[in-house]
């Protein structure tokens, strides 16, 4: 498992965005390839066999929603507890029943 988003392993797949500003608004810039390496400055990846160098300052990685790993089911041993669920209080020894 990855530690570092920024660090994928060499060779895995990788998805970089990057924002262009338009007349009226932001448009959006993907580029998906092979990770090869990078320094602190830049990402290096393959695209259909072509190595390119893209400066990190523009492009960020992410994950895409159909890529990310499922969420872990809680262990066995925690109890999940339903947020409707309120705490029963006991009458205390000297508070008269009603």
């Amino acid at each position: 498992m990855e530690t570092d988003v920024n660090r994928p392993p060499t060779g895995k797949r990788v998805h970089l965005v990057r924002w262009l500003p338009t007349d009226a608004d932001w448009v959006s810039e993907v580029r998906t390839g092979r990770y090869v390496g990078g320094d602190e400055l830049h990402w290096v990846i393959e695209v259909d066999g072509v190595r390119q160098r893209l400066a990190r300052s523009d492009w960020s990685r992410f994950v895409p929603e159909a890529v990310q790993p499922p969420a872990n089911p809680p262990a066995p041993e925690i109890t999940t507890i339903p947020t409707t669920a309120r705490p029963m209080m006991e009458p205390a020894e000297d508070t008269p029943a009603q």
